[in-house]
């Protein structure tokens, strides 16, 4: 063997990866690759079990969900409003809140279908923007033209939106979609485990 290269000792202690402790070979696990005592072991069992999704969790996840997407649809249509520029990339914004939302409405569970609820509702959250800077448009257009004072609810409003709602969204709107629904659905996605 060449003197710059050593061998490691297989039965030399080996330092957990969660904790640091050392402990012999035989007293570790493998998680994701990584060695760890059987302490921490247990502990990440407990933690994987805990999180783990139950139906009871999923209508809770839901309203947290749309919550936190209408939340991010004020935010980005407010933006828009103020300043006569819709931003886009705050759509990532109404995702992440929509992925926030329903991990704090299904109590701290990952993975399972949440990761699809969080989708779900930032596609909601990214319609209800698109309808409050729609809304605007309309209302200040027809208040320019010397025409009734509108709501953002009026059935007027709603009508002229709805028949045209294809010709408000372009080409970035797709970009905007991949990446808040992405985003959502990081927030609330389980992590896989592998223990040997």
């Amino acid at each position: 063997m060449d003197e710059g290269i050593s061998e490691r000792d297989p039965f030399a202690d080996v330092a957990c990866a969660l904790c640091g402790a050392t402990q012999a070979p035989t007293q570790m696990a493998t998680a994701n690759g990584h060695p760890v005592c059987l302490p921490c072991l247990d502990d990440l069992k407990r933690e994987t079990k805990a999180s783990q999704v139950s139906s009871a969790v999923i209508p809770t996840a839901v309203v947290g969900g749309l919550i936190g997407a209408l939340l991010g649809a004020s935010v980005w249509g407010g933006i828009a409003i103020a300043t006569d520029v819709e931003i886009g990339y705050i759509a990532v914004l109404v995702g992440f809140l929509s992925g926030v939302g329903v991990k704090l409405g299904a109590r701290g569970a990952l993975g399972g279908p949440l990761p699809m609820v969080a989708a779900a509702c930032s596609l909601v959250g990214l319609v209800a923007a698109k309808y409050l800077i729609a809304a605007h448009i309309v209302t200040k257009a027809v208040a320019e033209q010397g025409g009734p004072s509108l709501g953002y609810l009026d059935s007027q409003v709603v009508t002229i939106i709805t028949e045209n709602f294809g010709s408000l969204l372009g080409i970035f709107d797709i970009l905007w979609v991949v990446l808040a629904v992405g985003a959502a659905m990081r927030v609330p996605a389980g992590q896989h485990v592998n223990v040997q």
